[in-house]
């Protein structure tokens, strides 16, 4: 079974530029977001419509639509991986902890509820995840989100060997513009 689809919690986490709708001409100014704090802002770079590549290969994984819920406090990642499923997640910062939470669910069952926090610029989750199949089978996980060389969201998987004591990557995502732009550099070309 993949691991790969769960990437997204978090994708915060999770958690993709969301394609702003624009209101109709006698809709209500939307509320003022309430969680305008920095930390808050620390994923405003996510929101939006993405195509999911393989970093190493540009090969399409799948969509992710993220957008800013509940007046910007949270974060709402849907993601869709062709001929493999749907997953999605539900990511916030808590000033309690100071810390992000997330939860992912997807179409096979899987369940994580992450935690984690910015470090050295990098966004660092971490949970541990049984397979739906497999409840016996559990891996501890991390995943990495931080903006690439052009500005846009990568993410890193990470599972902890025990035997070898060390993290080993199991997927590595870039996110592309929905519609591909002319002249985009390798993955998203």
């Amino acid at each position: 079974m993949e691991i790969w689809p769960w990437l997204a919690v978090a994708s915060l986490l999770v958690p993709a530029p969301a394609m702003a709708q624009q209101p109709s001409p006698t809709a209500p100014a939307p509320p003022p977001l309430r969680c305008t704090g920095s930390e808050y802002r620390e994923f405003d770079y996510m929101v939006g419509d993405w195509r999911v590549v393989h970093t190493a290969t540009g090969q399409l994984m799948g969509q992710n639509r993220v957008e800013w819920v509940n007046l910007g406090c949270a974060i709402r990642e849907n993601l869709v991986f062709p001929g493999r499923g749907e997953g999605s997640s539900f990511n916030f910062y808590s000033p309690i902890d100071q810390k992000w939470h997330g939860n992912y669910h997807d179409s096979s069952g899987l369940f994580a509820v992450f935690v984690g926090s910015i470090v050295d610029g990098r966004h660092i989750i971490t949970s541990t995840i049984r397979f739906p199949n497999e409840p016996q089978r559990e891996w501890r996980v991390r995943q990495i989100t931080s903006r690439s060389d052009n500005g846009r969201p990568r993410q890193i998987g990470e599972r902890w060997r025990e035997d070898k004591k060390e993290w080993e990557q199991f997927y590595d995502v870039s996110f592309c513009p929905l519609t591909p732009q002319a002249n985009e550099a390798p993955p998203c070309r």
